[in-house]
């Protein structure tokens, strides 16, 4: 819900910032809005690993069966 919420006031803040230019200085507002939509597109790169996390898990009987060799020393470390 927070990230929805972010979401929707990062769309009506981009939205305002483009839609309300500063004419008496425009490189410096066109500046800004590229870099606030960088950092948009970039924050919103950062959010799927949390909508969609990954669990990975070691199987540690599959790794011994494919990379012990029979009639070798079993180098663990402790």
């Amino acid at each position: 819900m927070v990230i929805v919420a972010r979401l929707v006031i990062l769309a009506f803040f981009l939205r305002y910032r483009i839609l309300n230019p500063v004419y008496d200085a425009i490189c410096l507002w066109l500046t800004s809005v590229v870099c606030e939509i960088g950092f948009a597109f970039s924050w919103i790169l950062d959010q799927f690993p949390k909508w969609l996390p990954i669990d990975r898990e070691t199987y540690l009987d599959r790794l011994s069966l494919r990379f012990e060799r029979e009639g070798e020393p079993n180098c663990r470390l402790i």
